[in-house]
């Protein structure tokens, strides 16, 4: 879902609700979405909800990065101190590389939902607004088992550029807002009016 929530004269905020990484079309279709949100006047900024992602699967964390970032973002930490740097290739529409950006968070925003709106914070690319997420960043990997059971394991956890990290502990926002999200409706939230604030330059 997009749309544009606030004007600052003649430039308009966008909006985008990424509401899950499980479906594989998720990142083209933001793309889409995004085409639409960039195309005519620049917008002042942009506001990514990420509050009801639970995550999903790598190949769109990577895919919706590369819009918006490039370069190194953290490293996942395998068993056994390997290290896997998260290097992205620039893969920008319009302005999406330099857009100001705003993501909200919360308790709801889980896995490589985390990793997404944390790497962006720890890059300085984007601040974040709501309450601090989850706390679970590891990847898992299934195994077939000989009775037709699949076991889960997780192996490895990210670690972003500053080194803190997220399992248990969360992605903390930059702006904590209280409250569910689900308590509000587009015309009362919190978690919106805050994000306008730090676009709009109040905060």
């Amino acid at each position: 879902m997009s749309r544009c929530i606030a004007t600052e004269g003649q430039q308009d905020v966008g909006y985008l609700l990424i509401p899950t990484l499980w479906d594989d079309t998720i990142a083209e279709r933001t793309r889409e979405t995004l085409g639409e949100l960039l195309t005519g006047d620049a917008l002042l900024g942009l506001v990514i909800d990420m509050r009801i992602n639970g995550g999903g699967a790598y190949t769109e964390l990577y895919d919706l990065l590369s819009l918006f970032t490039e370069g190194e973002v953290g490293a996942f930490l395998r068993r056994g101190s390997e290290r896997s740097p998260l290097t992205l290739e620039a893969n920008p529409l319009h302005n999406s590389q330099d857009i100001p950006l705003v993501i909200l968070v919360g308790r709801d925003t889980e896995s490589y939902a985390e990793i997404f709106s944390g790497a962006l914070q720890a890059t300085g690319r984007a601040r974040l607004v709501g309450r601090a997420t989850a706390g679970n960043v590891e990847s898992v990997y299934p195994y077939d088992l000989e009775d037709g059971s699949r076991l889960w394991l997780a192996e490895e956890t990210f670690v972003p550029l500053t080194g803190t990290p997220w399992e248990e502990e969360g992605v903390q926002p930059d702006v904590l807002v209280d409250g569910e999200w689900e308590d509000f409706t587009d015309e009362n939230d919190p978690y919106i009016a805050a994000a306008l604030a730090i676009l709009l330059g109040e905060k």
